[in-house]
This record gives C-alpha cells, sequence and structure tokens, in this order.
C-alpha cells in the first residue's frame, strides 16, 4: 500500500525521538530519514523502524507478546535472537589479559548474537589496576546505569547495556 504523508511524518518523529535519545547516531538518522522519504510503500517506511526498540509501556508489551506467541512455523528457518531481557554475563579475566573485545562478530571474545549490538560494540580493557569499558562507535550504544558513554570505569557487578542486552561484569 502506498505510503501517505501521515506516516512519513510518524516515522520522522519515531526516528528523531530515537536520535535524541542514542538509539541512532546522527549519521544513522539522516540516512534513515533520506529512506522515509524515498519510500514508496509503507513496508518501506516500517523497515526503517524495525530494528528499534519498542517505545513506551504499551510498545514493549505489545512487543513482548508477539515474541511471546510467534512460533517458528518452517524448519529452515534460523533461530531467534537471544531474548534482550535475559542478563548475559561477562567473567572479567583475573590476570591482566589487556582487552576483551565485544560484540556480535565471531571473531570477537564476547559473542552477542542479537541484532541491537554491533560487529564490534564495546572493549573491556584492564589499566592501571582498573577495568574500562569503551564503546567502538556502535550504533545503539553503550549503557551504564540509564547513561550512554563512550569510555568509563567499570567494575565487577555492574550492569552494562549493549545495545538492547544487559551484560553483568562478574
Amino acid at each position: 500500500m502506498r505510503v501517505s504523508d501521515r506516516e512519513r511524518d510518524q516515522a520522522i518523529d519515531v526516528l528523531s525521538r530515537r536520535c535524541r535519545e542514542g538509539y541512532l547516531s546522527v549519521d544513522t538518522f539522516v540516512g534513515r530519514i533520506e529512506a522515509v522519504f524515498a519510500a514508496r510503500t509503507r513496508d518501506e517506511v516500517d523497515a526503517t523502524l524495525a530494528d528499534l526498540p519498542p517505545h513506551g509501556l504499551r510498545a514493549q508489551v505489545a512487543a513482548a507478546l508477539e515474541r511471546l506467541t510467534s512460533t517458528a512455523t518452517d524448519a529452515q528457518e534460523p533461530a531467534p535472537a537471544p531474548d534482550p531481557m535475559t542478563l548475559v554475563t561477562v567473567a572479567l579475566p583475573l590476570d591482566d589479559r589487556a582487552a576483551l573485545l565485544i560484540g556480535r562478530s565471531r571473531a570477537c571474545d564476547v559473542v552477542l548474537g542479537h541484532p541491537s549490538v554491533s560487529r564490534r560494540h564495546a572493549e573491556l580493557a584492564h589499566a592501571s589496576d582498573l577495568w574500562w569499558v569503551t564503546d567502538l562507535g556502535s550504533t545503539n550504544g553503550t549503557w551504564i546505569r540509564g547513561h550512554r558513554v563512550r569510555e568509563a570505569v567499570v567494575a565487577r557487578g555492574d550492569i552494562l547495556g549493549l545495545g538492547q542486552v544487559p551484560v553483568q561484569l562478574a
């Protein structure tokens, strides 16, 4: 079905809000706005918002219900991504290992197979008797205590948000 101006405006409002919240980089935001204006169908507009986490309590409940009720009908379908609400535990090495790379890529030391996690999302490094987390330019950000960070000191017990995946340091 052909997309209306109202639907374009609604999509732009969602993209603007999610960019302000830190879910989209400015470059990604600009690219998606261009895609919204170039879209001919409602499905093309919806595709620009598909990877963003649901907004508001009603949307989060609807997404959770959809995850619970959806079933794989084809044996050839890939396994679903892990539930973003499941806490992942990452053990910090006891030795002074240089760094741990975290991301979606199999080349990382810690692999998180969720679409909100970038291929090379963040790095945990040990320096001066402290552990540091550094965001490696991820699309959906690295979060500590509700704040998006580029680099911060972390300790065992801290919970990081990598995209939509909560990670506890142990």
